[in-house]
């Protein structure tokens, strides 16, 4: 997805297709209500049904549902689950084993940046 200042439609920005008089049209939410484009607006967008936890850093929804992977994912991190649970604005469903959130919670991101020994060495 590229910033596109025709349309004003931007990296980051999400939007619904919906019918209108017949018609398909993206309906993007604005400031002042809803505005609505034609499909073939929108050449630099990516279209998806779910996203990564990753990915959705910095997005908001009403209703999030987070599948977290199986206990055996080195990724399954408490950060990773505080990320996902709070993109919801007003309701999450984590889809998870009860194995799975205990993991999350118990295991913290562990770096490895090495750069308290550059910066003190020898301490």
């Amino acid at each position: 997805t590229r910033n596109d200042y025709l349309t004003g439609v931007f990296n980051g920005d999400t939007g619904l297709v919906v019918d209108v008089d017949g018609r398909p049209a993206v309906a993007l939410p604005t400031a002042t209500g809803v505005r609505h484009l034609a499909p073939a607006q929108l050449a630099n967008v990516d279209t998806w049904w779910a996203m990564t936890i990753h990915k959705s850093q910095g997005s908001e929804f009403d209703h999030a549902v987070v599948a977290l992977p199986s206990v055996a994912s080195p990724i399954l991190t408490r950060e990773l689950l505080y990320t996902a649970v709070t993109r919801g604005r007003h309701r999450v469903s984590v889809v998870a084993t009860a194995e799975a959130l205990r993991h999350a919670i118990a295991h913290p991101v562990a770096r490895a940046s090495g750069l308290g020994a550059r910066l003190w060495p020898g301490s």
